[in-house]
């Protein structure tokens, strides 16, 4: 009896592990690779080294898979009626959903080639709101990069609600 009562707590603490620990997504266009982390379960990462490769963990199973394009396409000789879903998620629910997600970081680079342009929008780099996220610059470095936070609990409570 102690066994099943220690097996349903501890299920039950990993439930809650997995509702309040974060949801992390990182894009990064100077290094071509996007992050889905989720501490404590698993992440999810795509890269471009000279071909796309897709590399994720879960708990302690790991996997790479390196993407080509040479791949050839399957002719269907039927095709089935696709059916309407009868389930819609209203578009409230999705905007309280996306309402939910938080920037946590983000910077941007910009060269636009043009050097009056540049000097034009120079002084961005010293406004109180952008002065450590946003830099003009005239060497050709153009990059972005966003991290973004949720939680799992925050996503449910917005569908619901």
């Amino acid at each position: 009896m102690t066994w099943i009562l220690t097996i349903v707590i501890l299920l039950f603490l990993l439930f809650c592990w997995m509702l309040i620990s974060p949801l992390l997504l990182e894009l990064d266009s100077a290094s071509e690779t996007a992050r889905f982390t989720w501490p404590g379960i698993g992440s999810a990462s795509l890269s471009h080294d000279g071909h796309w490769q897709i590399f994720f963990r879960v708990f302690f199973f790991n996997k790479k898979l390196i993407l080509s394009g040479n791949k050839k396409k399957r002719v269907s000789v039927t095709q089935k009626k696709k059916q309407k879903s009868k389930f819609r998620v209203p578009f409230y629910r999705i905007v309280n959903c996306l309402k939910t997600f938080r920037v946590v970081e983000w910077k941007i680079a910009i060269d636009t080639g043009d050097y009056a342009l540049n000097a034009k929008l120079f002084p961005l780099n010293f406004h109180p709101m952008l002065q450590h996220h946003m830099e003009v610059n005239f060497v050709e470095k153009n990059y972005f990069y966003i991290k973004i936070r949720n939680y799992p609990w925050r996503l449910i409570y917005a569908f619901l609600h």
